[in-house]
């Protein structure tokens, strides 16, 4: 429970928990998928009873679209014994006519149009009819009058040239039905192994579709996930590069200050008449070349007074009055 909590709490763990989840399943409806289809198959486990059971009542069981039983009950009439047996015999007989005409009319509308549609509503049909209404307005009328003899030559002349026509139809139907079974079964099994086949192919495919997909959006989500990280990792070094030339770029503006305020000073004192001011070397930004220029400008004026007497007196005038002083140092020089 431990890994599996550990797993799904990271990104990565969820897409593969999802992807195994997703292959556990689609493996388990694979399996049962097959297992239905082999199963249930053409000439499978379940597909064999049912064709036993339905051969077995065939074996058993009068087909009602065959008149074979229709024509034992005439022989049976033809040698009836008392009028009760009769009645029971012509009772039996017309059910046994009923159900021959349900399954006609069944096939008649259930059956593909074709050469089988044609023996069985025609051609097995025609001396199949025949066959009822000689038994009904001839057969069985005699056999009432007690015309036995009578009755036999019509089963005989009438009744079985009849059956053996019907019978040959039906021996045609047979040889077709099961030339068609059977080429329906062969269809059938190389349909479910084809797509069996099939099944296979599209399972693995898509098995490694998702295999390639889920890797495809782990690499996806890790490579996003490395460039936020990246992102904010840029973004500390941005914000500290941003705080480190702010602390420079105020550094340099506080030498800056303090070496306007120098210059400030010393043109304050040559204002004063102090011509002894010596202007410090300040760099070599404008600061600097502009007390470059006053040390020039001064010692223009020195050299300009010490030639005129009337500058010079004035000069120790001046001199007396303001003291020399110093030239102030800096606190911090640079540039």
């Amino acid at each position: 429970m431990n890994f599996l909590r550990r797993l799904t709490q990271s990104t990565n763990g969820k897409l593969f928990a999802l992807t195994a989840v997703f292959g556990i399943g689609f493996l388990a409806f694979g399996t049962l998928a097959l297992s239905t289809l082999n199963v249930a198959k053409v000439h499978g486990p379940h597909y064999d009873r049912v064709v036993q059971n339905k051969d077995l009542l065939a074996d058993v069981l009068p087909p009602p679209n065959y008149i074979v039983e229709s024509y034992l009950t005439a022989h049976l009439l033809t040698n009836a014994k008392s009028a009760r047996q009769i009645d029971e015999l012509v009772v039996h007989y017309e059910s046994l006519k009923q159900k021959y005409e349900d399954r006609q009319q069944f096939w008649r509308e259930n059956l593909s149009e074709g050469d089988l549609k044609k023996e069985i509503n025609e051609l097995s049909r025609v001396p199949a009819e025949t066959f009822f209404s000689i038994v009904d307005e001839q057969l069985i009328p005699a056999v009432k009058a007690g015309e036995f003899d009578s009755a036999k030559t019509i089963l005989e002349q009438e009744l079985a040239p009849l059956y053996n026509a019907h019978r040959a139809s039906i021996d045609k139907i047979v040889v077709t039905t099961n030339q068609n079974a059977a080429f329906t079964e062969a269809e059938v099994r190389d349909l479910i192994n084809d797509r069996l086949s099939l099944m296979w192919i599209v399972g693995l495919c898509l098995a490694v579709s998702v295999s390639t997909f889920a890797i495809w959006m782990s690499l996806a989500v890790v490579r996003q996930e490395n460039e936020k990280q990246l992102a904010v990792e840029e973004r500390g070094e941005m914000a500290a590069q941003i705080r480190q030339q702010k602390d420079s770029d105020l550094i340099r503006a506080e030498s800056m200050q303090q070496r306007v305020d120098v210059v400030l000073s010393l043109v304050d004192r040559v204002a004063n008449g102090n011509l002894d001011v010596q202007f410090p070397d300040l760099g070599n930004d404008g600061i600097g070349q502009v007390a470059e220029a006053l040390n020039v400008a001064v010692d223009s004026l020195r050299h300009t007074y010490k030639h005129d007497p009337i500058n010079t007196s004035a000069k120790g005038t001046s001199s007396h009055k303001t003291p020399q002083s110093e030239t102030p140092e800096l606190e911090t020089s640079g540039s």
